[in-house]
């Protein structure tokens, strides 16, 4: 289970460091090296009531991102330590996970990639920020991929001996074109939803974020 967790982490970490590297593009020659600068964000992260309270809005988000990768980080990504967060940091890790995945690949990459051993996780988290429609589209995109003769159990077997850099081969899955184009169908629904996961997200985190710091004081 280490392992996997170790994969859904690089995999987090990629994808943040490619989104900072677009924001970066256009300051090539000014910004330090895009990894460098990711890591060093990592390495300092904080968060305390106090920083909390004091970073602007449209700040917060990356504050508890850096934070909760720099405590997996320093827990060496054991599933436990998923487990240790307190709620609203791991109602955070699944949401913000799965909504990367499902935009950067599809619901078909979700269940394929190391995220997909925590559907029953993410679609918890998803209700308690009331993401009730998002949740529907899972279940949606479920059932698609058992109506096209593919199991949750036969998706998630290959994930289960994962290991960090190891591909997982999905040539099968992906040369089903019916079933790709259903569930394009379902990812389209999904990009044009009026239900905004990152707002719901942090107005949930806003309302609970108390219980991160309770047993702080």
């Amino acid at each position: 289970m280490k392992y996997i967790v170790l994969s859904i982490i690089v995999i987090s970490l990629l994808s943040r460091i490619i989104f900072l590297n677009i924001k970066a593009r256009n300051k090539q020659n000014s910004e330090p090296n895009i990894i460098t600068e990711f890591n060093n964000k990592v390495k300092n992260a904080k968060l305390t009531q106090e920083l909390y309270l004091a970073t602007p809005d449209n700040k917060k988000y990356d504050l508890i991102f850096f934070y909760i990768t720099k405590y997996l980080k320093e827990k060496n990504y054991e599933y436990e330590s998923i487990c240790e967060l307190q709620l609203p940091l791991r109602v955070f890790h699944f949401v913000d996970l799965f909504e990367r995945e499902v935009n950067n690949g599809g619901f078909l990459q979700f269940f394929t990639n190391p995220s997909g051993l925590f559907i029953e996780e993410t679609k918890k988290a998803l209700i308690l920020i009331n993401a009730s429609k998002t949740v529907e589209l899972i279940d949606k995109a479920l059932q698609c991929v058992i109506k096209h003769n593919q199991t949750l159990d036969k998706l998630r077997r290959p994930l289960l001996h994962l290991k960090l850099h190891e591909i997982f081969t999905t040539n099968d899955l992906y040369a089903n074109n019916e079933m790709l184009s259903d569930l394009s169908t379902i990812d389209m629904e999904f990009y044009k939803s009026e239900e905004f996961i990152n707002t719901l997200l942090m107005e949930y985190f806003e309302s609970n974020v108390n219980l991160v710091f309770a047993d702080k004081k």
